[in-house]
């Protein structure tokens, strides 16, 4: 096990334990020359944090983003390819004045596609209900009650 995080230093060798059959899921080059950052629990908690990954790769996060998920279409198309796969929704956040055109395409792509159709049935049966009827009267200690308990459960500090 690891003392300090000068141990598990990017210019150590790759620790043989790391590169067992075991992590036949994991790609032999990130075993063998990242492991610090993507295997290690301790660099995993510090390298997978988004202002971490964006220093990394000198300020170019959302582009390079942006620019690998344009190889899978537009917003739109995106949305309606998530919709159609089981979604019940899907959020567009970081481009608003996209909104329309999302919600264009969804209608017009479940016009022809009867499973898109089918899922945007379904998913409108599933949550139809949801924010709808009474809503049991909860005080403010009751909420700070509960938010303390997950937060403990999460391993954090209530």
């Amino acid at each position: 096990m690891f003392q300090s995080i000068d141990e598990i230093s990017p210019l150590q060798p790759a620790r043989a334990d790391l590169l067992s059959a075991d992590d036949a899921g994991i790609p032999l080059y990130l075993r063998r020359h990242y492991w610090w950052a993507y295997i290690h629990p301790r660099g995993v908690k510090f390298f997978d944090r988004l202002w971490v990954v964006n220093l990394i790769l000198l300020g170019n996060y959302s582009r390079l983003r942006d620019r690998a998920l344009a190889e899978f279409g537009s917003i739109p198309e995106r949305a309606a390819a998530a919709l159609g796969a089981g979604c019940d929704q899907v959020l567009v956040c970081n481009a608003m004045d996209a909104r329309e055109e999302v919600a264009a395409r969804i209608a017009s792509t479940a016009r022809r596609d009867p499973a898109l159709a089918v899922a945007l049935r379904t998913s409108e049966a599933r949550v139809s209900g949801f924010g709808c009827g009474e809503r049991p009267d909860v005080s403010w200690d009751r909420v700070r009650e509960v938010a303390d308990l997950a937060r403990t459960l999460g391993g954090g500090s209530a």
